[in-house]
């Protein structure tokens, strides 16, 4: 990489079409090119000083938005009984989670596994025990999921950097529905495009089930500059 060695390398043991990459310290961003020779496939095809680019992105900004969070799971009208974050990746890149953190206004907790969020892809955030609650999503567990407070929090989305990637401060007013906000549902965000932050950019989920957790919002509306 970059004409140096690389530290190691390794197939993955899912996804066979697949090579991890381990460098020693951390990849600056920006274009770097990777070398590849005396690689064959099954079949003994060698492939010879391969020259590809590789480019490294740092995550900024709303480049991946909290979409989606249930609060105050009880009394469940067909959400799983657990609390989790929804996220979006509205963005042209993919980005992997790995020591990215999350938290409330209370403590923040590390994403300590890959998991690669794509464009225009969902991923669920909760706790490692309720993961499986939601087997048709893809989720993202983590031992040390904060307790969101029904009336208001803080929700944070940090990279690698501790830098912010979104920031949503909520309470009651979000939910744009008195008896909503008693429990049972999720508070989505209406607009994915253009992520104000503001109370008018979400909603509580009219889903049947009280939410959509790793699907497409069921409140997806454009927000005009006025209400943002």
């Amino acid at each position: 990489l970059d004409g140096n060695p690389m530290d190691s390398l390794f197939r993955d043991a899912n996804e066979f079409d697949k090579v991890h990459l381990i460098t020693s310290s951390k990849l600056s961003e920006g274009l770097h090119y990777l070398l590849s020779s005396n690689v064959s496939d099954e079949a003994g095809n060698t492939m010879t000083g391969i020259n590809s680019p590789l480019e490294i992105t740092q995550c900024t900004y709303h480049e991946i938005l909290i979409s989606e969070f249930l609060a105050d799971p009880t009394p469940s009208i067909g959400l799983p009984n657990c609390e989790f974050v929804e996220l979006y990746n509205p963005s042209k890149d993919s980005f992997n989670l790995h020591n990215f953190y999350f938290g409330d206004s209370s403590r923040l907790t590390r994403f300590q596994k890959e998991y690669w969020i794509h464009k225009n892809e969902y991923l669920i955030v909760c706790a490692a025990s309720n993961c499986k609650l939601f087997s048709n999503q893809h989720c993202v567990e983590t031992d040390d999921f904060p307790s969101l407070n029904n009336g208001g929090d803080k929700l944070v989305l940090l990279n690698q950097d501790s830098t912010p990637v979104d920031v949503i401060s909520y309470d009651l007013s979000y939910y744009a529905d008195a008896f909503k906000s008693n429990g049972g549902y999720s508070i989505e965000r209406l607009d994915l495009n253009h992520p104000c932050d503001n109370p008018s950019n979400w909603q509580a989920s009219v889903s049947p089930i009280g939410g959509t957790p790793g699907e497409r919002n069921s409140t997806i509306k454009t927000i005009s500059p006025h209400e943002a």
